[in-house]
């Protein structure tokens, strides 16, 4: 399938939003594969993601991105090789290298976790952080 296009209701709000150029959905499977995909989660500030490649499972409303995922988010900009986000628990982890940049600074580390609605990321390890003035 050519231009998915998904959008995840609760209630009357969108919660998110789901854009793929390539949707492959085999019979009797669970999961879609992506390709070229943007994720919008709806919130304020909206966060957005994009990726080369990722795995839709429907039945855990979870996302996983693959192939140079972008997670951008106001004026910063998190960048790593995967990342799962978690629709019902409303969670964003990877255990990959991690860069976050932003005007003003260069943080960058290994694993991530962080809660979409309460804007709190944590990096896990190796942390370095670079301030600009």
């Amino acid at each position: 399938m050519n231009h998915l296009y998904l959008k995840h209701r609760e209630g009357d709000n969108v919660r998110w939003e789901l854009t793929s150029d390539k949707a492959i959905l085999p019979p009797g499977n669970k999961e879609v594969f992506l390709t070229s995909l943007a994720l919008k989660i709806n919130q304020s500030p909206e966060i957005y993601l994009t990726s080369g490649s990722g795995v839709y499972d429907i039945e855990q409303e979870n996302v996983l991105l693959n192939q140079s995922v972008e997670l951008t988010i106001k004026d910063a900009t998190f960048t790593t090789d995967t990342l799962n986000w978690n629709s019902k628990d409303d969670l964003i982890t990877t255990e990959d290298v991690i860069k976050f940049t932003g005007s003003s600074f260069l943080i960058t580390g290994t694993g991530l976790a962080g809660k979409a609605k309460e804007q709190k990321v944590r990096i896990l390890k190796d942390v370095k952080a670079i301030f600009y003035r």
